[in-house]
């Protein structure tokens, strides 16, 4: 039976926050998300607190049996991809939100040569248009603390 609430992160502000926010929706996809909650803080200290340039150096190998770890080679590899996605994106427009913030502005100038920021999420290692949907909220409308919501219903 899934559990009766869900919760949706903070607004990500820095850049090592976008990639964990990332990352989490990767580990909770097709999978229990009460273990992954209840694991997050261990994978959050295995992952370097997701600091972007240690985790974009490291191998699949380096994280396997990591204490928390949910060892899905698939999972912690699109990790890995996605931090180095994210050191490109951040060495083009300066940081994180900046690029969130670029790619909104582009869009809504121009959305017919533009992508919007859920197709340009899309671009991300196992991220697809339902979960790109789930994080374009969080980056863009989400409240500065968690929401908890219950399933079935939209996020306020």
């Amino acid at each position: 039976m899934p559990p009766k609430t869900y919760t949706i992160p903070a607004k990500p502000k820095t850049d090592a926050q976008f990639l964990e926010v990332i990352a989490l929706v990767i580990f909770i996809m097709r999978f229990n998300g009460e273990i992954v909650h209840k694991r997050w803080p261990l994978i959050t200290k295995s992952f370097y607190n997701f600091n972007i340039d240690k985790v974009r150096t490291k191998t699949v190998e380096d994280f396997l049996g990591k204490p928390g770890v949910i060892n899905n080679k698939a999972k912690i590899k699109a990790i890995i991809a996605n931090a180095q996605r994210c050191h490109d994106l951040i060495k083009k427009h300066g940081s994180m939100k900046q690029w969130v913030d670029t790619t909104v502005q582009t869009h809504k100038k121009d959305p017919i040569f533009n992508q919007n920021l859920r197709e340009q999420c899309q671009e991300f290692e196992h991220i697809g248009s339902m979960t790109s949907e789930w994080l374009d909220y969080v980056f863009t409308k989400a409240k500065n603390k968690p929401m908890v919501c219950k399933h079935g219903e939209k996020p306020p």
